[in-house]
């Protein structure tokens, strides 16, 4: 009767330490699911590489509709003459970004990110001057977000 007694003992043990093992590896699947960039964390890279004149990294982190509308873009200002292209390259390389605000739908699958442009002033490039402000609007896609459109 006592080794009867060890085996159910024994059986509930394992089945006990299977029921957690089904319940971290649940969590950690449920966790890893939602462990994707952030909003803005792609409209931060997206800024950036778009500042830094990148633009197929940029046109990388937006909806083929808004990736193909950069692409013509670059085209027009391939058009350009070079020197012009080159000061309009380097002037915006001057420029920062910086996220203001994000505010997701209900749904969790779309975003609006508000951000602003700006360039340092000042003897030392201590100061930062405003140029612009804008909003990137942002859908889940696949589980990656992505920049649909922006103004």
């Amino acid at each position: 009767m006592n080794n009867m007694h060890k085996y159910y003992r024994l059986k509930k043990v394992k089945v006990t330490f299977m029921f957690y093992v089904f319940i971290i590896s649940s969590i950690s699947i449920f966790y890893s699911c939602d462990r994707g960039p952030k909003p803005d964390d792609v409209a931060t890279d997206f800024l950036s590489a778009y500042l830094s004149a990148d633009y197929a990294k940029a046109s990388s982190y937006c909806t083929e509709k808004l990736s193909e509308y950069l692409n013509t873009s670059v085209k027009e200002l391939d058009k350009l003459d070079a020197d012009l292209k080159n000061k309009i390259i380097e002037r915006t390389k001057s420029f920062s970004s910086e996220i203001v605000s994000i505010e997701k739908n209900d749904t969790g699958d779309s975003a609006k990110v508000i951000y602003s442009i700006y360039t340092k002033t000042g003897a030392n490039s201590i100061g930062k001057e405003n140029i612009r402000g804008g909003a990137l609007f942002m859908v889940r896609t696949d589980g990656n977000w992505k920049i649909d459109s922006l103004n």
